[in-house]
């Protein structure tokens, strides 16, 4: 069986020959773990991301347990055979934009992504918070107090703040990656894919050292999944979208929103209510500190971008 495409995690984990074990088998995609590193596999409807191989056909039926070997050639499992990994491929995200919009164009964009969510979130996860939504749950309660000291700590650009709400988030929910974790990979997407801009934010060193704080405090899975966040290594959705915003390109977020709101069952709307979460308090910090100049916007046509030089600064 030939595969349609795989991450360059994955792709990195088959040079070096890693043999692990299925530690997670689903409808659509199955999870293998070597070395510490889970690489999921699947089929073609499957989201492109750094740790998964995306098969041409239908996933073969897989057990918990069932040993393999990982080779840059193919994948060799204990009971189903040998498939072939050459001619694959590959995939990596894009990872920040040259010249980002004005902070009003990117706004727009946040504000057309939660028209898109406003109709299709599923209750009981993080994208509740983003319409002041959520009941009285002690689950919902916690997640709304650790929620807005984060949004606080990011308008007043207080670092160090971020540390309590990161690891009060970290776990919280249930299920395989749980809601709080989902909702920091995308408040680390947006750290990071800031940063890869040019834009004004936490250090590389800061952000690494709350990432490994949240996932010491989560499964191994979902950890990495944080991890990655954290080095900008996310879906091909969620990096589009983040590209979107940036450059203040309204036009297609509406299908990107909705195609990451259906990952999972709350996975999508926990993380985007992640990034807009750290977007929206960001870029409100800035037009608090007027370190844009709105008052001569005219708004973009639409298929055209705003730039601004004023919103990149360096640390």
């Amino acid at each position: 069986m030939q595969a349609g495409s795989i991450g360059c995690e994955a792709l990195r984990l088959s040079r070096h020959n890693a043999a692990g074990r299925v530690v997670g088998v689903f409808a659509r995609a199955a999870h293998l773990e070597a070395g510490g590193e889970v690489v999921t596999v699947g089929d073609s409807s499957i989201s492109r991301h750094p740790y998964t191989i995306s098969l041409a056909g239908c996933l073969p039926s897989l057990e918990l347990g069932e040993r393999f070997r990982f080779e840059e050639a193919g994948l060799m499992f204990e009971r189903r055979g040998w498939f072939n990994l050459r001619g694959l491929e590959e995939f990596s995200p894009q990872a920040g934009v040259c010249r980002p919009a004005l902070s009003i164009c990117q706004l727009h964009c946040l504000a057309e992504t939660r028209r898109a969510l406003g109709g299709c979130y599923r209750q009981g996860g993080l994208g509740e918070l983003l319409f002041c939504a959520h009941d009285q749950s002690p689950f919902a309660m916690a997640a709304e107090a650790q929620v807005a000291t984060l949004k606080n700590a990011l308008e007043r650009e207080a670092w160090g703040a971020l540390i309590g709400p990161i690891g009060g988030l970290a776990g919280l929910g249930v299920g395989l990656t749980p809601s709080g974790d989902d909702f920091l990979c995308g408040f680390f997407a947006s750290l990071v894919f800031r940063r890869e801009s040019g834009l004004w934010g936490p250090s590389k060193e800061d952000i690494d050292r709350w990432a490994q704080l949240a996932a010491a405090g989560t499964s191994t899975f979902s950890g990495q999944m944080i991890r990655c966040a954290a080095r900008g290594l996310v879906t091909e959705e969620v990096a589009a979208w983040l590209t979107a915003v940036h450059l203040g390109r309204p036009e297609g977020i509406f299908d990107l929103t909705r195609k990451i709101a259906s990952f999972g069952h709350t996975s999508g709307t926990d993380q985007l209510c992640g990034l807009v979460t750290t977007l929206e308090s960001l870029l409100r910090s800035k037009v608090v500190n007027k370190r844009d100049s709105f008052q001569f916007y005219t708004p973009p046509v639409i298929g055209e971008t705003c730039h601004s030089k004023r919103d990149r600064r360096t640390n």
